[in-house]
Parts: structure tokens; sequence; C-alpha cells
């Protein structure tokens, strides 16, 4: 079994388009989306589609959930309201209800999947610190977790209760008498100043987790930011990876 995990593409089209053409080239079984689909950039719908038609599994995130619940705006930033409001002009009540089917944790006999921290994950916590993973270790059961919404990629692997350490986000092989929480990384908006797509795949045999990352037409998403009247920022941070 392979499987691709996505996240936090966020209306990038080209960035998404990108990942998937390689994400095929390496003939996964399935791919997985952990939510934030939209926000940020231009090119919601399109995502929305290529999304719901590329994964099995798709999560919904703080922004999807803020498009269906506007009291989930008020601890968003300036430029992600503006984004939320313009992006729910461009979707139909047919993409938004598609959208409030998605959950927000996927769970199966060995991993968890959520868009957050794993610990009450409809509050959307962010997982930064060693005492965040310390404490997110706690909330489950599962040998991985897999996760997204800081936009950076990350590991940490439990050796025993209570004692882990932080890995580098590159490939590793599962050991079965730890568990691991595993950040997959930004599609759409990078923010560990690497300017490129994040995905990461998952693999049966060996029990291997490996990152990958894929450059885009930077130039093109950023333009059609601006074309849109979003903020700017949100077209000049994807040319630094913040």
């Amino acid at each position: 079994m392979r499987v691709a995990l996505i996240s936090d593409v966020h209306s990038n089209l080209e960035a998404l388009e990108a990942v998937l053409k390689d994400i095929r080239s390496t003939g996964v079984d399935e791919i997985y989306s952990l939510g934030d689909v939209v926000g940020y950039g231009a090119d919601p719908a399109a995502c929305l589609g290529l999304v719901q038609s590329a994964c099995k599994i798709m999560l919904r995130g703080n922004h999807e959930s803020a498009l269906l619940d506007s009291s989930r705006k008020a601890d968003m930033a300036t430029n992600a309201v503006q984004a939320i409001n313009w992006t729910r002009s461009q979707l139909s009540s047919r993409e938004l209800s598609l959208m409030a089917s998605w959950p927000v944790v996927s769970v199966g006999s060995d991993a968890r999947l959520v868009h957050a921290s794993p610990d009450h994950p409809g509050e959307f916590q962010y997982l930064k610190s060693r005492w965040d993973m310390e404490n997110a270790f706690k909330s489950f059961s599962e040998q991985i977790c897999f996760y997204g919404h800081t936009h950076q990629p990350a590991a940490a692997e439990e050796i025993i209760p209570g004692a882990i350490r932080i890995l580098p986000p590159r490939s590793f092989i599962l050991d079965a008498k730890c568990r691991y929480l595993v950040n997959v990384g930004s599609v759409g908006q990078p923010r560990n100043r690497d300017t490129t797509a994040c995905w990461v795949l998952v693999t049966n045999h060996p029990p291997e987790v490996g990152f990958n990352s894929v450059a885009y037409d930077i130039r093109s998403a950023q333009e059609k930011i601006l074309k849109a009247g979003l903020p700017s920022i949100l077209a000049k941070r994807l040319a630094e990876g913040v």
C-alpha cells in the first residue's frame, strides 16, 4: 500500500497541480487531504474540484470551518479573514455543502488523520513545540498521527510514553515499538522558508514515511492573487516561504 498525504493547499492551483502530477508519477494507491484546501489563494473552486476527484479522504480544516461558520473567523488574522470573505463569494452552495460533509478527524486501524492537534481536533490548535507534541501523543492510541496546519513539515517519535525525540523532516523507517506524529507540510503556502510545495508518501513495505517537495509556477499563483484583489502579502510570501 502506498498512500500520499497533502494538506494546506490554500487555493493554490499551480502548486496543487504540480504536487498531484508528482504523486501520480510514484504510483500511489490513495491520496488523503488533511484540510485547508481553500483560503489565501485565488483558485478555491478549481482546487476543491481537483481534491474531490483525487482524494479518497478529505478532512475539514480551520479555513473550511470559517467559511461555514463566521464565528470561526474571530481568531484569524485580518488577511486570512479577507481571503475567507472573498473565497465565500467564489463558491456555490453545493461546494459549501461538500466541505460541510468533510470530517475533522479520520481514524484507521493504525493511523489517525487530523488537520491540527489530535487533542480536540475541532479547535484547530497548533503543534509547534516539544511540549505541544508531548501532550498530543496522549490524545491518540494509533501508531501514527498525520496532521498539517502549521505549514511546516515536521516529525516526532515517541520511544516510550512521555519520551519523544524530534526527527528531521526527511524519509525514515517506522519502528513498530514506537509511535509518531508527522506534519505533512503545506502544498500551497509553505512557511518553512522553502518555497516548494510539500507532500508525504507512506509505504507499508518497508513501513516508511517520506517527505517530498515540488517546484511550481509561483509567479502565476502570485499574479492571480493580485488580480483577484486579495491582500498583496499573500502573494509576496509565496516567493519567500514564510
